[in-house]
């Protein structure tokens, strides 16, 4: 055997290592994403969660959004105040997602449920007046999107 012949064998030898090592980086990858993708999933819950527990437990606070849903007219100065606080809340949960889906990074499956979200909570009268007034701006790329695939208006 020759100094080439194990210089060869060497060389399949450290190609076959860097094969392996690929595998493995890109097993690693593919654990990570996922994780990635559980721990926002776990994360948008818990913050849907804060916000619908926040309701639950206020009488007050469920009838402003009741009330508000299907007219702001009926909601004195201070509820409405409250009513866009809390409506601006799940609004950037959903701005977030709205991004997170652009860059690939959220289920297309939460995508899809927090998108039926939306339109629940832009169906009534009250709550899509305060999508068209609301003082606390989102993104125009995410106004957009709302107002064309949620609220189905064109510009």
């Amino acid at each position: 055997m020759t100094l080439q012949d194990i210089g060869a064998i060497g060389e399949a030898i450290g190609g076959i290592a860097v094969i392996f090592t690929l595998l493995y980086l890109s097993m690693q990858i593919r654990q990570n994403t996922k994780a990635i993708r559980s721990n926002s999933f776990h994360g948008v819950t818990d913050s849907f969660n804060a916000i619908n527990s926040l309701i639950a437990h206020d009488e007050s606070l469920a009838r402003i959004i009741r009330v508000g849903m299907k007219n702001l007219e009926d909601l004195n100065e201070d509820e409405r105040v409250r009513f866009s606080f809390m409506f601006v809340a799940p609004f950037r949960i959903f701005e977030t997602l709205y991004f997170q889906r652009e860059a690939g990074t959220v289920d297309s499956r939460l995508w899809e449920a927090e998108k039926r979200s939306m339109g629940f909570l832009l169906s009534g009268p009250g709550s899509q007046e305060w999508w068209r007034s609301n003082p606390l701006s989102f993104t125009p790329e995410f106004r957009q999107f709302v107002d064309s695939e949620i609220l189905g208006k064109a510009d």
